[in-house]
């Protein structure tokens, strides 16, 4: 029988090797062990990345568009929010201002026609409504107020009916400015400071768009300001306007909030329809990244079994080569013949 004797040097370095070795793949197994991930992607999925780009690029684009729908949503929110407070001061108001205003009790059409003045300042309040800066009912103009202020609505108003102080002529000049069409001189022209253009389509996924093309220029908005700036005309304490003025003012004004409160339900529901087109593909966009999120894990991630097997197993290699070197070293001349 033959024997093979390896020097000193030649065994030190082989026990350092494979002592390199060893620790080089605990570290790799209890990276693995912790992130849950195979170390070598590429030997994972045999040196092929186009599945895993795919999927990846999947994920990245399914992310965007749950920023997109979380945004519209958002903004869908606070558009219906908007729409809900001024179809509730028209029910509400409009009813009761036609039947104050239809008795000529002084008292009831002085403190009715109060709750318009404030009615008017909610309204653009609602119109003026943003989400992170941006306003809702401006069109494409999402850095500007929708409206001016019902101060200033009031006083464009005034202006342009000018001294009449009769209730025909004073609801033939708020019709006319409501009414006027851009380059009119009226409403579109002095008090709505949007745009002209609605907010784009907004991609919520691969094959849909949605888009919120309300403004405060529609005619339903402007038919809500015209009943509630009625009841605030009606509510000048400047004694101008006699009580059979005020309350005719409060007649015809709540007569076209409850016609406009029918219409803004309309609305309504087409925004409603929209939000329920979001929320879907919210949904849809949710259950197609969970999807991806498990074939990509089953392309890199690393068996938890297998790998904390494998880690075991060089722990108990690293340490018996430990054991094995601290031997070694210790031997002696004696003790080796």
């Amino acid at each position: 029988m033959s024997y093979y004797s390896v020097g000193d040097m030649a065994q030190a370095y082989s026990l350092r090797k494979h002592n390199t070795s060893l620790k080089t793949l605990v570290t790799t197994l209890s990276e693995e062990a912790t992130t849950g991930l195979k170390s070598d992607v590429g030997r994972a999925v045999s040196g092929d990345y186009t599945q895993l780009s795919a999927i990846s690029r999947s994920l990245d684009n399914l992310e965007s568009y749950s920023l997109a729908t979380t945004e519209i949503s958002l903004t869908a929110e606070m558009m219906q929010n908007s729409l809900e407070t001024i179809q509730d001061y028209a029910i509400s108001l409009g009813p009761e201002l036609i039947s104050i205003g239809s008795s000529g009790d002084q008292t009831s059409v002085e403190t009715l026609s109060a709750q318009g003045e404030s009615s008017l300042s909610m309204i653009v309040s609602s119109l003026n409504s943003s989400v992170a800066g941006r306003f809702v009912f401006s069109g494409a103009a999402i850095d500007t107020p929708a409206v001016v202020s019902a101060d200033e609505m009031y006083e464009q108003v005034m202006a342009y009916i000018g001294g009449d102080t009769t209730s025909d002529g004073i609801i033939a000049a708020v019709n006319a400015f409501f009414d006027a069409p851009a380059g009119g001189g009226g409403y579109l022209d002095q008090s709505y400071l949007g745009s002209d253009n609605s907010q784009g389509a907004v991609r919520i996924s691969e094959n849909e768009t949605v888009q919120l093309d309300l403004t405060a220029a529609a005619s339903e908005i402007r038919e809500s300001l015209k009943g509630a700036m009625l009841a605030r005309i009606a509510a000048n304490d400047d004694n101008a306007l006699d009580l059979s003025t005020r309350s005719a003012l409060l007649v015809e004004g709540g007569t076209v909030l409850t016609a406009t409160s029918v219409n803004i339900s309309t609305t309504r529901g087409k925004v409603g329809a929209i939000e329920e087109t979001i929320a879907n593909t919210a949904t849809r966009n949710d259950a197609e990244a969970s999807s991806l999120e498990i074939a990509r894990n089953n392309l890199i991630t690393a068996e938890p079994y297998e790998t904390s097997t494998a880690l075991i197993a060089a722990q108990t290699q690293l340490e018996t080569l430990y054991e094995i070197t601290s031997r070694l070293s210790q031997l002696t001349l004696a003790d080796y013949i």
